[in-house]
C-alpha cells in the first residue's frame, strides 16, 4: 500500500490507493475538507455514529458492530467523542492507560473525565502495558477501584511493540473478538488499512478508535496540549523552587 502525506493549510492529509475498490481515498482532519466523505473530522464521525445507532455498542453489550476507543492521548479528547455518542444513543468501551507518558489516569481533572464518560452510559476498561502489568489480576483489581469501573475486559496497547502477558481467566482481552466472527477494523497512527470503518458496517465488525484523529485540527491541537503540558511543568517546578526558597531550602540547578 503507498501513501504519502499532502499538507494543506497546516493540516495533514494521507492519500492511498485502497487495494479493494482500486481507487484513491483521501483522508484529511479537517471537518469541512474537500478530501471527501472520508476525511477524519466530528462531521463524519457524526455520520458514522447515524450508521451505527441500533447496532453498535461495548464489549460487554456484544452487538454487531462493537465500538471501542484506546485513550493514548490527552482524555479530553475521548470525553468529546462520548458526549457526541451518547447524543446519537451509541455506547462505546473506553480503554485507559495507567502508564502513559501522555497523562496521569489518577489526576483530580482525569479521574473526573472517567467518572463523566461512564456517566454517559459508556464502559472504562483497563489498556494494559506489558512492560509493567505483569501482574494482571493484581493490576485490573487496583483500576476497577481507582476508576470505579466493574469492566472484565482489557485490551494491548501497541500491539507487537508491548511485551504480550497472559491474560488470567476471568478477564477478556479485546483481541480475542477476532476468533468470535468480528472483522477488525482500526484507524492507528491516523490511517486506515482497509479503508474507512463506515465502508465495513454491513458486516460484524470490532472497531479500534483512537479519539484524537476525529478532533477537527488533531495535529494543532496535539501540539497545542503538549506545549500545555511543558508550561504545566514548567510551572510547577519555578513554584516549588520559589517555595523551597522562601523556605531556605537548597535547590538543585537543573531545567524544566
Amino acid at each position: 500500500m503507498i501513501y504519502f502525506l499532502v499538507f494543506r493549510k497546516k493540516t495533514y492529509c494521507r492519500i492511498y490507493p485502497d487495494a479493494c475498490a482500486g481507487n484513491i481515498m483521501m483522508m484529511g482532519f479537517e471537518q469541512d475538507s474537500d478530501a471527501g466523505k472520508c476525511c477524519f473530522s466530528p462531521g463524519h464521525y457524526a455520520d458514522i455514529l447515524k450508521a451505527m445507532a441500533g447496532r453498535a455498542g461495548t464489549v460487554s453489550e456484544r452487538k454487531e458492530i462493537i465500538l471501542t476507543h484506546d485513550i493514548d492521548v490527552f482524555p479530553p479528547y475521548a470525553l468529546q467523542l462520548a458526549r457526541m455518542e451518547h447524543r446519537h444513543g451509541v455506547r462505546a468501551t473506553y480503554f485507559v492507560l495507567l502508564h502513559s507518558e501522555w497523562y496521569n489516569a489518577l489526576s483530580p481533572e482525569n479521574m473526573e473525565i472517567w467518572k463523566k464518560i461512564g456517566e454517559l452510559g459508556h464502559e472504562i476498561a483497563l489498556h494494559y502495558d506489558g512492560r509493567y502489568d505483569g501482574d494482571m489480576a493484581a493490576v485490573h483489581k487496583a483500576f476497577c477501584a481507582m476508576l470505579k469501573t466493574n469492566s472484565i475486559n482489557v485490551s494491548q496497547h501497541l500491539v507487537g511493540i508491548t511485551p504480550d502477558i497472559e491474560v488470567p481467566d476471568g478477564l477478556y482481552d479485546r483481541s480475542r473478538l477476532k476468533g468470535e466472527g468480528y472483522h477488525y477494523i482500526a484507524d492507528s497512527g491516523g490511517w486506515w488499512r482497509n479503508g474507512c470503518v463506515c465502508q465495513h458496517l454491513d458486516k460484524k465488525v470490532y472497531f479500534v478508535s483512537h479519539p484524537v484523529w476525529w478532533i477537527a485540527g488533531a495535529f494543532d491541537v496535539v501540539e497545542h496540549d503538549a506545549n500545555q503540558v511543558t508550561r504545566r511543568a514548567r510551572r510547577f517546578w519555578e513554584e516549588m523552587v520559589s517555595e523551597h526558597r522562601k523556605q531556605k531550602v537548597q535547590v538543585a540547578a537543573r531545567s524544566a
